[in-house]
């Protein structure tokens, strides 16, 4: 099992393919973002290959103008059987003043491999 980096699955530019069937998996990643009044909502899938996993503690930055939470989710997994209590999680950097403004870390994303995960991120 090797593992990816969400930068890597940026740089494929192509769009992600979750399956049940393994060899179907595509890995990739698609952002889009939807507008609700003058809130955003930024949706970031992040697809693993089937013999690929995240890396714990990766980071990519939100293209949001100004983001104030973020949540992240398996997708893809049957997370009753092979998360089980793992789910990951993140933090966000929303400080305007500091170098790493909008950076999100996902940690606790590691060790499934053909597996998804929707960062979601919430702002304007």
């Amino acid at each position: 099992m090797a593992a990816v980096l969400f930068a890597t699955l940026q740089a494929l530019d192509r769009m992600p393919v979750s399956s049940e069937t393994d060899a179907s998996i595509v890995n990739g990643f698609k952002r889009w973002v939807t507008v609700n009044g003058p809130m955003k909502t930024e949706y970031n899938w992040f697809q693993c290959d089937d013999a690929d996993d995240f890396t714990d503690g990766d980071t990519f930055r939100s293209g949001l103008a100004h983001p104030h939470a973020a949540t992240a989710n398996w997708c893809n997994i049957d997370a009753a059987h092979d998360a089980g209590d793992n789910q990951p999680s993140v933090l966000l950097e929303g400080v305007e003043s500091v170098a790493t403004f909008k950076t999100i870390t996902v940690y606790d994303a590691d060790g499934i491999d053909g597996a998804g995960i929707m960062v979601i991120v919430y702002g304007y």
